[in-house]
């Protein structure tokens, strides 16, 4: 579910786990970019490529958690 970048931002304001995530979630998006623009993969490139996405994935549900969590409250 996409969030504001307000929400986000107010989330960020006041948890500092959300912010560690945000910062590892960049971070994954990062190695992802360099990986794709490699353009042909090797297999270890595409084992590699899935791993990170799904701890992106995985980052982004505990953000949304977060969020979610803080709206609540």
């Amino acid at each position: 579910m996409p969030f504001s970048e307000e929400v986000i931002q107010k989330t960020s304001e006041v948890s500092s786990d959300f912010r560690d995530l945000m910062s590892e979630h960049k971070g994954y998006n990062k190695r992802v970019e360099k990986i794709e623009k490699k353009g042909h993969l090797l297999a270890e490139d595409e084992e590699e490529l899935k791993k990170l996405k799904l701890l992106k994935l995985a980052v982004k549900d505990k953000m949304e958690k977060i969020i979610g969590e803080n709206a609540g409250a």
